[in-house]
């Protein structure tokens, strides 16, 4: 039924209609390192590759967009995204190394000549990182070298006085006197003999006056006896 009020005439309103289009021509095959032109924040994602597409026509907006894809094995697959309502662009994600081949899809708005969406740039995915070195072993300590301590005489070296106690004269061990005894006795030509084996001077004086002593009392003697043979 169609009223009329006002003299306006009111018809339903015709819902819009939607449209299946398809990427450019010369947007694929691409890899996401051949299209990269940045990336948004928070990319690249390590080991993923972005893809971004986008529709020239402001007054259309994509309803669902699906991209073909080969992956690095050579198998063909197809990943598909929903953007939100009243977006003039949309973005998939993929495995790093995948080549896009071709993509579809669903905009707003009637069929037109021409229309097209853009493959607009990619983020090629980031490398991984590089394993943490692992933790080298601490360097051995190297044996510090000790020089021998000084030999030290043992106490066998030391004469005791058990054996500087006696002397060898001949083949018996006669007790020795200690060094007072030397000092008290009578000099004798074996006790007083000088270490390099000369006799000493006190040595050899002592004997003079013992010879002249003796001549001279062996002078006397002869005297005597003259004197006794004139008296008889």
């Amino acid at each position: 039924m169609i009223a009329v009020a006002a003299g306006v005439l009111a018809l339903p309103a015709a819902a819009l209609a939607d449209t299946g289009v398809s990427l450019a021509a010369g947007d694929a095959p691409a890899t996401a390192s051949a299209a990269a032109r940045g990336c948004p924040d928070g990319g690249p994602v390590t080991g993923r590759d972005t893809w971004f597409f986008a529709l020239p026509d402001a007054g259309r907006t994509f309803v669902s967009v699906s991209a073909q894809f080969t992956t690095t094995s050579g198998t063909a697959t197809t990943v598909s995204t929903a953007p939100e309502s009243g977006s003039h662009e949309a973005s998939v994600t993929t495995d790093a190394g995948w080549t896009l081949i071709g993509a579809t899809a669903t905009v707003s708005g009637d069929p037109a000549d021409g229309l097209a969406f853009r493959l607009d740039h990619a983020c090629p995915a980031a490398p991984p990182p590089s394993p943490s070195p692992s933790p080298s072993a601490p360097p051995s300590a190297s044996p510090i070298a000790v020089p021998p301590s000084s030999a030290r005489p043992s106490a066998s070296a030391t004469p005791s006085r058990s054996a500087a106690a006696t002397h060898v004269a001949g083949a018996r061990e006669v007790p020795a006197r200690p060094a007072h005894a030397y000092a008290s006795a009578t000099p004798s030509a074996s006790a007083d003999l000088a270490a390099d084996g000369s006799i000493p001077r006190r040595v050899a004086l002592s004997g003079l006056l013992i010879g002249a002593g003796a001549v001279l009392a062996a002078i006397t003697a002869a005297g005597l006896i003259l004197v006794n043979r004139r008296r008889a």
